[in-house]
């Protein structure tokens, strides 16, 4: 289907515009015209606030339940119900003139249970891949036309069924990229937990090395606010505007970090040249902007604003800010980073063994707490 929304609503009749045709609408346009793409009613609303605005209809769920037969409900576990449109409404809205076909819509086949966002193909989807069984084991999701290439996996869980874990990587590198790629995986997976894992650029500190992963909380946009002359000198203001994680997220891995369990481990399973250091985690502020950082000075001005900052990157803010605002029910998020270079004579030495590092303990992470996190 190429037209939009507000094309398909312009050619409806002007007595045919009623909220129920727009909520037929707003699933046809959702893609939700299959039981396997059902979508919430949350989602319906928020589509038609945005095409609508003040005319978008006050109750969606009453709406959906008198426009059966057009539209059909199932129950999901833990979801509530999720509707989609039935032969019966595409044939309706056909009759109104418009030219739509339900046999183009491209749903997504499933809903995950945990997506996972890499900055770049090379080393770090590569790690995340074989981190989990190696690249064989995943499955590629169908094309529906978008941009990017998705890999899924479901991973045995004792005692328990299946993790489904979805991970793909954004066009380009930064934050308007990360922004687009998490905002399209929430929309078409929509994952319980989204999470970023790479490398980045860590803040020199005792007990900081190469390698270590960073666990940020909060994310902050260091590079958002405000240029103003005050008292003749050019200064900058900052206006952050922070996004920490889930206090159960951040209670495990601090659990984590105090134990230390499995990361001896993890550092000894890497097949190449290794830091003679102990692999560690660290949590605290990440900071994330549009520039490849290769300055000591400017993190030590950085870190005038944020004096515990663990490091800096490219994406994690985007990854955050996308879940921050997801429709309801809203996912949980977390960036697991580890260092490969200290922002100052950057180079490539360590950004496979990162990589790595952030790829393995992701992997046993949600292993050894998706019981608590899906409760």
């Amino acid at each position: 289907m190429s037209e939009t929304f507000s094309e398909l609503y312009a050619q409806l009749p002007r007595g045919k515009r009623s909220p129920r045709n727009a909520v037929l609408l707003g699933l046809l346009v959702l893609r939700a015209d299959k039981a396997a793409s059902a979508v919430d009613s949350n989602a319906i609303s928020a589509e038609l606030k945005l095409r609508l605005g003040k005319a978008a209809p006050g109750n969606v769920p009453d709406v959906l339940r008198k426009a059966i037969p057009r539209v059909e409900c199932t129950r999901v576990a833990k979801s509530g119900l999720r509707w989609h449109l039935t032969r019966t409404g595409v044939d309706e809205l056909r009759s109104y003139g418009l030219q739509v076909s339900q046999e183009k819509a491209a749903p997504p086949a499933r809903s995950f249970d945990v997506a996972i966002v890499c900055a770049l193909h090379s080393p770090e989807l590569h790690e995340v891949l074989n981190a989990f069984g190696g690249e064989s084991k995943w499955q590629s999701q169908p094309d529906f036309g978008q941009t990017h290439i998705y890999k899924s996996i479901d991973v045995p869980l004792s005692g328990a069924p299946p993790l489904s874990v979805v991970a793909g990587a954004p066009t380009h590198m930064g934050l308007t990229a990360t922004a687009i790629i998490s905002t399209q995986m929430l929309l078409m997976f929509r994952p319980r937990l989204i999470v970023m894992v790479g490398i980045a650029a860590g803040t020199k500190a005792s007990g900081r090395n190469y390698g270590d992963i960073l666990v940020a909380n909060p994310s902050v946009d260091y590079a958002s606010g405000k240029i103003a002359v005050v008292d003749g000198v050019e200064t900058f203001q900052p206006d952050p505007f922070p996004l920490p994680v889930d206090s159960r997220l951040h209670t495990l891995v601090q659990e984590d970090r105090r134990t230390r369990e499995g990361l001896d481990e993890i550092a000894g399973t890497w097949g190449g040249a290794r830091p003679r250091t102990s692999l560690n985690i660290h949590i605290g502020a990440l900071g994330a902007a549009d520039q490849v950082v290769d300055s000591e000075k400017r993190i030590l001005d950085i870190k005038k604003n944020w004096r515990k900052l663990i490091g800096v990157e490219m994406e994690t803010y985007a990854l955050y800010r996308a879940a921050h605002e997801a429709p309801r029910p809203k996912p949980l998020y977390v960036s697991f980073k580890s260092v490969c270079d200290f922002a100052a004579a950057k180079d490539d030495a360590w950004q496979e063994y990162a990589a790595f590092t952030a790829a393995q303990y992701c992997r046993r992470f949600l292993l050894k707490n998706w019981s608590v996190l899906s409760a």
